[in-house]
């Protein structure tokens, strides 16, 4: 499985839907998906989001809000809530 191989050989690693018109797809279901294929942990999707986050034609300082203001706790308040 090459995204797992590289994921844990720390290439940096994201998730899409690629063409989510033509495939009818969300990045919900894309990582159920992974989820289910690769068994990532929620701290697994932090660090995809922040890589993919990083890899983004902004700003350092837009990425920087971006992942501080809303990705961030937007996984605080999932981690809160499979406690």
């Amino acid at each position: 499985m090459p995204f797992k191989i590289l994921y844990h050989g720390e290439v940096s690693r994201h998730l899409n839907t690629d063409n989510r018109l033509m495939s009818s797809t969300s990045m919900t279901q894309e990582f159920e998906a992974a989820a289910n294929t690769f068994d990532l942990s929620l701290d697994d999707f932090e660090k995809i989001t922040i890589n993919a986050d990083e890899e983004r034609v902004l700003t350092l300082q837009a990425t920087l809000r971006l992942h501080l203001l809303d990705h961030q706790p937007a996984y605080a308040n999932i981690a809160k809530s499979t406690l």
